[in-house]
């Protein structure tokens, strides 16, 4: 099976991140401080993003494989 991710925009602001997952900028900041969020900064003392390609790159390895609750297979030869 294929799983397609549609990603917005490959970088966001931290102010950005925050809003759309509910955190303060200030623990956005410390998880990446700490390497949980990937961050894209063009070089030393630039403004830092949040690296969003990166983020669904390691929630995909991440992601334990999880077999379908409904046995979709005997659905299909049911209905055959």
């Amino acid at each position: 099976m294929t799983i397609a991710v549609m990603i917005d925009t490959p970088l966001l602001s931290i102010a950005e991140y925050a809003r759309r997952t509910g955190q303060s900028p200030r623990t956005v900041t410390n998880d990446m401080d700490t390497g949980l969020i990937p961050v894209y900064q063009r070089k030393k003392d630039a403004k830092r993003l949040v690296n969003m390609v990166a983020l669904a790159q390691l929630a995909a390895i991440h992601t334990p494989a999880v077999e379908p609750w409904n046995a979709p297979q005997q659905v299909a030869e049911l209905n055959a």
